[in-house]
């Protein structure tokens, strides 16, 4: 039935040898979907307990403690199962590990704390001091087997959210243990779940409305001193975390009431992942506005160069450009990204500009403008592999369906876009983030060095070697339309189509973090590829060009153009660098440089 017996941790001896009682832990009823959020079967024999639970709840009218809530206490010590001091292996356990085959590991919870700047697992563990603080980033995955949920493009999109969590001195064990807050920006839902704050034996533990026992979580605890801890300049006193907590605060308010509407309600511009990152710029925006308007902050720094705090501050300063990029990835910030506060309070702007009434109205468009932050595993992988990078601490903390036994379902791990489709989400992530991540200014500035350079070496080298004309010998073969013409098709092909293939498809993106030395082993790879293209295309299908692809010169000069393109692609990450330096290359060697009359052998004295 659903009665067990427990036995009570004894403080004075450190042992469950405590009093010995009989409570009740009800089995749940089935929901909409036909599953059960837990169930007490199997609850003695789960791994999870190996260190005991905590149970939450309140006698019946029979006086026997009926349980509403667990917890592994395992979960919440300081005691990682897994310390990771490397940096290589740190970003490894971000990237893949993570979330790498939940289903085997069902029923089972993991604590990996990952610190690169520890010399061992000892010093790792002490950085964690009572009262210390750290941001949450929070996922939940999707549910698989027999009882498996729907999933739409083959994406297991799951659920993300922010939070807060401090290290307390938990009473009743006397020792040193997370507690965790969630600030649940969630839409309205059939599941009871209102948006909030929310402590954890509230929103993973309860037996009626809790994840714990349906869907695998990842919880990563962040350590970041430029965020996590206060800053006292004089008597202003700036707290970042606090800051975001604050604009979450007015977020799940605005979710509570559906902007005044009554419905809050998930599209492709609105959803978990999307506010809740709004709130994050919303807080950056906040501090640079208060640190830029008080000059007393700016004279204290002036006046206090050497200061701990002040190389804080100037870490701070840089973690909210990488961030403001990776929410602002075009470089255009939604309208209602810069809204918050005022529209809680109904004070916006009367007279909307017009691209704000274009993204207003085309959820899709405002969409686009934060597309890095419209899937809930991407902000929750390249948040935490941001403040890995930062030089953050993180502690990792893992559940895989924990409870009673439910062989109906299985964990199925959060994805990105067509993550289900082994062979076609890498090559979709690749495109979507070469495609929609346009050059900044800086990468700009490379790609013409490296064009410039280029150059320098290529036209003087093709000159010497007789392969490019100088424009006095053959411009009279091309009229100004038939210029046109030429530059406008190169940019399809090749410039466009060869740089999607031997770059954006071949290569890791920049972005996926790889080393060094990996992402430009695949990089050689695919200029060996390139290079060997050409000759194979003049073989089998462009007879008219064969002699120039065979040409000696010509590969040495294609060889160059794809470092070039893989230097500037590396730089970027974006596709739009590499495809206008090929295009340029292609377009002036073509036009201004012999090319066309090469390839179409209109001077066979220059084959």
């Amino acid at each position: 039935d659903d009665r067990f017996q427990v036995q009570h941790f004894n403080a004075d001896s450190g042992q469950f040898n405590g009093p010995v009682e009989i409570v009740r832990i009800p089995q749940q009823p089935l929901a909409r979907n036909g599953i059960a959020q837990s169930t007490p079967t199997g609850l003695a024999d789960s791994p999870a307990g190996k260190a005991g639970w905590y149970l939450y709840g309140a006698p019946d009218r029979q006086g026997i403690f009926t349980v509403q809530a667990i917890a592994p206490r395992s979960l919440f010590q300081l005691q990682p199962d897994r310390t990771l001091v490397n940096q290589a292996e740190a970003q490894r356990y971000i990237r893949v590990e993570n979330w790498q085959h939940p289903e085997r590991h069902k029923g089972e919870v993991s604590s990996v704390l990952l610190d690169p700047s520890a010399e061992d697992e000892a010093a790792a563990i002490a950085r964690w001091q009572l009262g210390d603080r750290a941001l949450v980033v929070h996922l939940f995955g999707g549910i698989g087997g027999e009882k498996a949920e729907p999933t739409s493009l083959a994406t297991v999109t799951g659920h993300f959210s922010y939070g807060s969590a401090r290290v307390v001195r938990e009473p009743l064990a006397d020792e040193l243990q997370f507690a965790i807050e969630y600030q649940q920006v969630y839409a309205h839902n059939p599941h009871g779940i209102i948006s909030g704050a929310i402590d954890w034996s509230a929103y993973m533990g309860s037996l009626r409305y809790g994840w714990l026992g349906t869907r695998p979580v990842s919880d990563v605890l962040i350590q970041l001193p430029s965020v996590t801890e206060k800053y006292e300049f004089g008597d202003d006193v700036l707290w970042p975390l606090r800051q975001l907590m604050s604009q979450l605060s007015v977020m799940m308010a605005r979710y509570r009431v559906g902007d005044g509407t009554g419905n809050a309600s998930v599209t492709p511009a609105s959803s978990c992942v999307q506010d809740s990152n709004q709130a994050l710029y919303a807080a950056i925006q906040s501090v640079e506005q208060t640190v830029t308007q008080s000059s007393e902050i700016q004279q204290w720094l002036q006046q206090h160069p050497d200061a701990p705090q002040t190389a804080r501050f100037q870490q701070l300063v840089a973690l909210g450009r990488q961030l403001e990029a990776h929410l602002v990835p075009l470089g255009m910030v939604r309208a209602d990204w810069s809204q918050n506060a005022q529209t809680l309070a109904g004070i916006q702007s009367p007279s909307p500009t017009l691209a704000e009434q274009l993204t207003n109205r085309n959820a899709t468009l405002t969409a686009l403008l934060s597309w890095r932050t419209m899937l809930p595993r991407r902000a929750h992988d390249e948040i935490s592999y941001l403040a890995l990078e930062q030089g953050g601490r993180l502690w990792v903390l893992r559940t895989n369906q924990v409870g009673g036994d439910m062989p109906s379902i299985q964990p199925r791990a959060a994805t990105e876009l067509f993550g289900r489709l082994p062979a076609i989400a890498p090559l979709i992530s690749r495109l979507s983030l070469a495609l929609l991540n346009l050059p900044r200014r800086a990468d700009w500035f490379w790609g013409v060095s490296i064009l410039a350079l280029y150059s320098a070496i290529a036209i003087p080298l093709g000159l010497r070697q007789g392969f490019l004309q100088l424009p006095s010998g053959h411009a009279s073969s091309i009229r100004s339309w038939h210029a046109a013409r030429i530059t406008l098709s190169s940019l399809i092909a090749p410039a466009l189509l060869e740089e999607l293939v031997f770059r954006v498809l071949l290569l890791p993106h920049p972005a996926s973090q790889l080393a060094l030395w990996r992402w430009w082993g695949w990089a050689l790879v695919g200029i060996v590829l390139f290079v060997a293209y050409h000759p194979l295309n003049g073989l089998a299908f462009y007879q008219t060009g064969r002699a120039t692809f065979l040409n000696s010169t010509f590969l040495t000069l294609a060889a160059l153009l794809g470092f070039a393109c893989s230097g500037v692609y590396f730089l970027s990450g974006s596709l739009w660098l590499p495809v206008a330096l090929h295009w340029i290359v292609v377009s002036v060697w073509l036009i201004a440089l012999g090319g066309y009359d090469r390839l179409h052998r209109l001077q066979p004295n220059h084959r």
